[in-house]
């Protein structure tokens, strides 16, 4: 307020001199009559160039494009016909303009010095300019006519108005303005941020685009069409909008800002971490970019970021369904389960139908050692699956990623579910609705193998021995499947439907023909592999697998003895052995001599000690005791 008093008063004392100088001219315009007319006349050809030069410059103002006021500036200080002061207050003006439609809200106009002796006019809108930095419609200009200037000024209040009544004035000024068929940026400006402000957004991106076209430079106008695109979930004609002004020297905070969210939304993620930091860092006010700051970090694993992001948004976004996702992520991450229920239960309350919020919430109850949690979780899972059941054109890349994301998570908890409770045909039914969702491989192979999807169960098993050699989860899948599909004593829990390409391809891996003997071929893999060094847990398998393939009893058992000798809780093994010496002795005439049965019992009890959690192995021990209670 003291600046504008001051300058207003020196305003008042320069219209003062004026007026005063008008009067001594009055009276003693006789008196220097003869210097009068030794005074050079301005010639109409030089005082139409001068009007010439003032339209123009003022043509340039009022367009108002960075380039527009640049170039009116320059003119300005080269003009030959513009008196001294006439060109400081131009200038000012032409300044003023800039950072009034250009520049941060709290930006400060500088009085300019050397104003004394400028044309009442320029003056006049100088003053105007000064209210409209005030946020008030100038009132220096109600008694006078409408003229391009005087409209064009008035309409800048807008920029700074904080209440709605000096808000319709400027556009009252505006509409007058364009009545006068003057081109402006400000016109569309003005008239984007209002479509913005109503989500108007078609509308928005029209009149940012006609700024746009004024000035292709203009960072205020493509900052104001990307944040259009932005909301019409458009990230990618976003960073279209702004990709031609990335190269330029100095880009606001806003620019950076909203450069970040259209890589952010596009689903760079990390790439969009840099600009969202510069944002930050030239306006540390700017909370809009705390949390996708916070999901990049999470992405890093930089959780020391992470959390100084997301405790720096909890004011503004304790209700943002990503804050609240992130929270309880970064949760889980330090082992603290109860929180991550506790946020992630907030996010699925906020957004009840938002397949995001809802994995989230899986993933903390999968955490749990509460099984209710876990039948909830199947439920919450199905529920995802639901709503992900569908085309997602009309989301972001990056929505469209996590709604992704969500449904794998859905399926990942379904498979590991179903396969905890030995579920194999729901199991393989959520395996072939995962597609290409990250899923244990192991489990994936048992589950495929167990379902009796035998021609899946030896494709999947031989593809991925087929990349990972030296796995050892790797080397016993694919055995197993091999021996499902010939038969070879480790057949699935559920009967194949597909047994006959099953086994062709088996055979093929094996290297048989269709009239060839695939237990001997089978049996001569197994024993390269048991001379490879493998760890005694693979060794016992192999042994185990083997005595399976062995015609000869005494080598099977003798391999099995092997099995166990490599790994004393080889709960196969153990069953097998049972199971063999229980037949020699039902083979026995004498039944007095319980030798077998013996041993029968002795190592059938070791194996029920083991607890199996198999229920076709706890089955077969429950066969064998009946048997040998009998």
């Amino acid at each position: 307020m003291k600046i504008r008093f001051k300058f207003l008063t020196r305003i008042s004392n320069i219209l003062l001199m004026s007026i005063v100088l008008a009067g001594i001219q009055a009276f003693v315009v006789p008196g220097i009559a003869c210097a009068q007319q030794a005074l050079p006349k301005i010639g109409t050809e030089q005082l139409k160039k001068i009007t010439n030069e003032s339209s123009e410059l003022e043509a340039l103002i009022v367009r108002a494009t960075p380039q527009s006021i640049t170039q009116a500036r320059a003119q300005i200080g080269a003009s030959p016909y513009l008196s001294d002061p006439d060109k400081v207050v131009l200038d000012a003006i032409a300044h003023g303009v800039s950072l009034l439609v250009y520049g941060t809200k709290d930006v400060r106009f500088a009085v300019p010095p050397g104003a004394q002796g400028a044309s009442t006019k320029y003056i006049t809108c100088l003053v105007g300019l000064i209210d409209a930095f005030s946020g008030e419609v100038p009132q220096v200009f109600q008694n006078t006519t409408y003229s391009t200037m005087s409209e064009f000024i008035s309409s800048l209040a807008f920029f700074r108005a904080s209440r709605n009544e000096t808000r319709e004035q400027a556009l009252a000024a505006l509409a007058r303005f364009e009545a006068l068929g003057s081109v402006s940026a400000v016109s569309m400006l003005i008239r984007g941020q209002i479509a913005l402000e109503s989500k108007q957004y078609d509308d928005a991106v029209k009149n940012f685009q006609k700024a746009l076209d004024l000035d292709p430079q203009s960072q205020k106008a493509a900052c104001g069409l990307a944040r259009s695109f932005v909301a019409l979930g458009k990230p990618e004609d976003a960073k279209k909008a702004l990709d031609p002004i990335v190269a330029q020297a100095s880009l606001s905070a806003e620019f950076k800002s909203l450069y970040g969210m259209s890589l952010y939304s596009l689903n760079s993620v990390l790439d969009a971490e840099s600009w969202f930091a510069g944002a930050l860092k030239d306006d540390p006010a700017r909370t809009d970019v705390l949390v996708p700051l916070a999901s990049a970090a999470m992405q890093r694993r930089d959780y020391p970021a992470a959390s100084r992001y997301l405790e720096s948004a909890s004011k503004t976004a304790s209700r943002d369904r990503t804050w609240l996702v992130l929270k309880s992520q970064y949760a889980l991450e330090n082992s603290r389960q109860s929180d991550a229920e506790r946020f992630a239960r907030s996010a699925v309350r906020f957004f009840s139908k938002d397949p995001v919020a809802i994995a989230q919430l899986i993933r903390a109850l999968q955490k749990s050692a509460d099984q209710t949690k876990h039948l909830e979780a199947v439920d919450l899972a199905k529920a995802v699956l639901d709503l992900t059941n569908g085309q997602d054109a009309e989301f972001t890349p990056f929505e469209q990623a996590q709604r992704a994301q969500a449904r794998d998570t859905a399926l990942q908890f379904l498979v590991s579910e179903s396969y905890s409770h030995q579920d194999w045909v729901s199991a393989a039914n959520y395996i072939q609705q995962a597609g290409s969702a990250t899923l244990d491989k192991e489990m994936v192979a048992t589950i495929l193998r167990k379902s009796g999807n035998m021609q899946a169960a030896v494709q999947f098993a031989s593809s991925w021995y087929a990349q990972d050699p030296n796995s050892e989860q790797a080397v016993e899948a694919y055995l197993r499947s091999l021996a499902m599909a010939t038969g070879g004593g480790l057949a699935s829990a559920a009967p194949a439907s597909d047994a006959s390409t099953g086994l062709g391809i088996a055979l093929s891996a094996l290297g048989v023909n269709q009239g060839g003997s695939a237990n001997s071929a089978m049996l001569e893999m197994v024993v390269k592999f048991i001379a490879a060094p493998f760890s005694k847990e693979l060794k016992s398998f192999l042994y185990y697998m083997s005595a399976s393939l062995q015609n000869d009893e005494d080598k099977a058992i003798g391999q099995l003895k092997d099995a166990l000798a490599e790994r004393a809780d080889n709960v196969e093994a153990l069953v097998s052995l049972a199971s063999m010496y229980l037949n020699r002795y039902n083979r026995q005439l004498d039944k007095s001599d319980t030798i077998n049965r013996d041993k029968a019992l002795r190592y059938l009890t070791q194996a029920k000690a083991l607890n199996p959690t198999e229920n076709d192995l706890r089955a077969r021990i429950s066969e064998l005791e009946s048997q040998i209670k009998r």
